[in-house]
Protein backbone atom coordinates (compact mmCIF):
# COMPACT_ATOMS: atom_id res chain seq x y z
CA UNK A 1 0.00 0.00 0.00
CA UNK A 2 0.92 3.68 -0.86
CA UNK A 3 -0.87 6.18 1.06
CA UNK A 4 0.85 9.23 -1.11
CA UNK A 5 -1.61 10.91 -3.38
CA UNK A 6 0.01 13.28 -6.16
CA UNK A 7 -2.38 16.29 -5.02
CA UNK A 8 -0.39 19.81 -4.89
CA UNK A 9 -1.26 22.22 -2.62
CA UNK A 10 -0.31 25.55 -4.62
CA UNK A 11 2.83 26.70 -3.52
CA UNK A 12 1.25 30.48 -1.61
CA UNK A 13 -1.55 28.74 0.09
CA UNK A 14 1.22 26.22 1.22
CA UNK A 15 3.35 29.24 2.29
CA UNK A 16 0.54 30.86 3.75
CA UNK A 17 -0.06 28.26 5.79
CA UNK A 18 3.39 28.06 6.89
CA UNK A 19 3.35 31.62 8.10
CA UNK A 20 0.39 31.73 9.77
CA UNK A 21 1.07 28.10 11.95
CA UNK A 22 4.44 30.39 12.69
CA UNK A 23 3.57 34.05 13.74
CA UNK A 24 3.68 34.09 17.30
CA UNK A 25 0.61 36.81 16.71
CA UNK A 26 -1.69 33.78 15.82
CA UNK A 27 -1.22 31.57 18.85
CA UNK A 28 -4.72 32.79 19.71
CA UNK A 29 -5.89 29.68 17.01
CA UNK A 30 -3.71 27.29 18.78
CA UNK A 31 -3.81 25.21 21.83
CA UNK A 32 -1.51 22.88 23.28
CA UNK A 33 -2.02 19.38 22.67
CA UNK A 34 -2.78 18.13 25.95
CA UNK A 35 -0.30 14.91 25.55
CA UNK A 36 2.45 16.84 24.93
CA UNK A 37 4.13 19.91 25.38
CA UNK A 38 6.13 19.83 21.76
CA UNK A 39 2.43 19.35 19.77
CA UNK A 40 -0.13 22.30 18.59
CA UNK A 41 -2.95 22.75 16.66
CA UNK A 42 -5.30 24.95 14.81
CA UNK A 43 -8.76 23.89 14.12
CA UNK A 44 -8.99 26.55 11.53
CA UNK A 45 -12.26 25.29 10.02
CA UNK A 46 -13.42 27.25 13.57
CA UNK A 47 -12.32 30.58 12.27
CA UNK A 48 -14.22 31.21 8.96
CA UNK A 49 -13.78 34.75 9.82
CA UNK A 50 -10.27 34.42 8.44
CA UNK A 51 -9.66 34.46 5.31
CA UNK A 52 -7.09 31.48 5.39
CA UNK A 53 -10.22 29.17 6.61
CA UNK A 54 -11.94 30.11 3.58
CA UNK A 55 -8.96 28.90 1.14
CA UNK A 56 -8.06 25.96 2.88
CA UNK A 57 -11.86 25.00 2.77
CA UNK A 58 -12.11 25.57 -1.39
CA UNK A 59 -8.84 23.44 -1.05
CA UNK A 60 -10.16 20.34 0.76
CA UNK A 61 -12.82 20.04 -1.53
CA UNK A 62 -10.87 20.26 -4.88
CA UNK A 63 -7.96 17.91 -3.01
CA UNK A 64 -10.61 15.17 -1.92
CA UNK A 65 -12.28 15.62 -5.74
CA UNK A 66 -8.95 14.96 -7.38
CA UNK A 67 -8.62 11.52 -5.77
CA UNK A 68 -12.37 10.65 -6.80
CA UNK A 69 -14.41 11.86 -3.68
CA UNK A 70 -16.83 14.10 -4.71
CA UNK A 71 -18.91 14.33 -1.81
CA UNK A 72 -17.97 14.24 2.27
CA UNK A 73 -19.16 15.13 5.54
CA UNK A 74 -16.92 17.62 6.82
CA UNK A 75 -15.37 16.06 9.75
CA UNK A 76 -16.63 17.89 13.03
CA UNK A 77 -14.22 17.06 15.99
CA UNK A 78 -10.98 18.62 14.38
CA UNK A 79 -12.14 20.14 10.81
CA UNK A 80 -9.22 21.06 8.96
CA UNK A 81 -6.58 21.24 11.16
CA UNK A 82 -2.79 22.65 11.11
CA UNK A 83 -0.18 21.03 13.07
CA UNK A 84 2.31 21.99 14.29
CA UNK A 85 5.63 19.52 16.07
CA UNK A 86 8.48 21.34 17.57
CA UNK A 87 11.79 19.13 18.55
CA UNK A 88 10.98 16.38 20.17
CA UNK A 89 7.26 16.48 18.80
CA UNK A 90 5.19 13.50 17.34
CA UNK A 91 1.89 12.21 17.07
CA UNK A 92 1.07 9.52 19.19
CA UNK A 93 -0.30 5.86 17.63
CA UNK A 94 -4.29 6.40 17.76
CA UNK A 95 -7.31 5.78 16.02
CA UNK A 96 -10.20 7.96 15.55
CA UNK A 97 -14.03 6.92 15.45
CA UNK A 98 -16.47 6.71 12.57
CA UNK A 99 -19.22 9.06 12.61
CA UNK A 100 -22.54 8.20 14.10
CA UNK A 101 -23.55 6.85 10.56
CA UNK A 102 -20.61 4.36 10.59
CA UNK A 103 -18.94 6.96 7.09
CA UNK A 104 -15.07 6.72 7.46
CA UNK A 105 -13.02 9.08 9.17
CA UNK A 106 -10.55 10.44 6.85
CA UNK A 107 -8.00 12.74 7.00
CA UNK A 108 -6.14 13.81 3.47
CA UNK A 109 -2.70 15.19 5.05
CA UNK A 110 -0.25 17.87 3.75
CA UNK A 111 3.44 17.99 5.08
CA UNK A 112 3.96 21.55 4.51
CA UNK A 113 6.65 22.10 6.46
CA UNK A 114 9.57 19.20 6.32
CA UNK A 115 11.34 18.87 10.14
CA UNK A 116 14.93 18.26 10.02
CA UNK A 117 14.96 14.83 10.56
CA UNK A 118 11.76 12.73 11.45
CA UNK A 119 7.91 13.97 11.36
CA UNK A 120 6.99 10.90 8.75
CA UNK A 121 3.78 9.68 9.16
CA UNK A 122 4.10 5.74 10.92
CA UNK A 123 0.47 4.38 9.34
CA UNK A 124 -0.14 0.48 11.10
CA UNK A 125 3.25 0.38 12.14
CA UNK A 126 5.05 1.59 8.41
CA UNK A 127 6.79 5.00 8.31
CA UNK A 128 5.86 6.35 4.89
CA UNK A 129 8.99 9.09 4.37
CA UNK A 130 7.05 12.11 2.99
CA UNK A 131 9.35 14.89 0.60
CA UNK A 132 8.09 18.95 1.60
CA UNK A 133 4.57 19.42 -0.24
CA UNK A 134 3.66 15.96 -0.49
CA UNK A 135 -0.19 14.49 0.36
CA UNK A 136 -1.09 11.24 1.53
CA UNK A 137 -4.45 9.49 2.40
CA UNK A 138 -5.47 8.30 5.88
CA UNK A 139 -8.10 6.28 6.57
CA UNK A 140 -7.95 7.48 10.32
CA UNK A 141 -10.61 5.28 11.59
CA UNK A 142 -9.42 2.24 9.87
CA UNK A 143 -5.65 2.65 10.45
CA UNK A 144 -3.26 3.14 13.87
CA UNK A 145 -1.50 6.17 12.88
CA UNK A 146 0.72 8.38 14.38
CA UNK A 147 4.13 10.10 13.34
CA UNK A 148 7.96 9.97 14.00
CA UNK A 149 9.36 12.24 16.28
CA UNK A 150 10.91 15.53 14.68
CA UNK A 151 14.38 16.38 15.29
CA UNK A 152 16.27 19.45 15.05
CA UNK A 153 15.08 23.30 15.24
CA UNK A 154 12.20 23.39 12.07
CA UNK A 155 9.09 22.20 13.07
CA UNK A 156 7.13 20.23 11.26
CA UNK A 157 4.08 21.88 10.14
CA UNK A 158 1.01 19.80 8.59
CA UNK A 159 -2.35 20.57 7.04
CA UNK A 160 -5.02 17.94 7.70
CA UNK A 161 -8.19 17.87 6.00
CA UNK A 162 -10.91 15.83 7.86
CA UNK A 163 -13.79 14.34 6.11
CA UNK A 164 -16.65 11.14 6.83
CA UNK A 165 -16.58 9.41 3.57
CA UNK A 166 -19.58 6.81 2.93
CA UNK A 167 -17.78 3.46 3.38
CA UNK A 168 -18.43 2.62 -0.25
CA UNK A 169 -15.69 4.52 -1.49
CA UNK A 170 -12.94 3.26 0.97
CA UNK A 171 -12.57 0.19 -1.05
CA UNK A 172 -11.67 2.16 -4.17
CA UNK A 173 -9.76 4.72 -2.52
CA UNK A 174 -7.57 1.29 -1.11
CA UNK A 175 -7.46 0.10 -4.67
CA UNK A 176 -5.68 3.02 -6.24
CA UNK A 177 -3.24 3.32 -2.56
CA UNK A 178 -2.43 -0.23 -3.47
CA UNK A 179 -2.03 0.41 -7.62
CA UNK A 180 0.30 2.96 -6.60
Amino acid sequence: MNPKFSVEIPWPLQQEIVEFALNPDNEKYFSLNKTSPTRKGCIISNFPELPISHRIQTFAISAYKSIGVDSFIPEHVFGNFIGVNLEGGFVHEHRDPRNEKGFTHTRFNFLLQKPEQGGNPVIDGIEYPMDEGQGWLNLASEWMHGSTLVVGQRERVVLSLGAYIHPGLVKSLVDKMEAQ
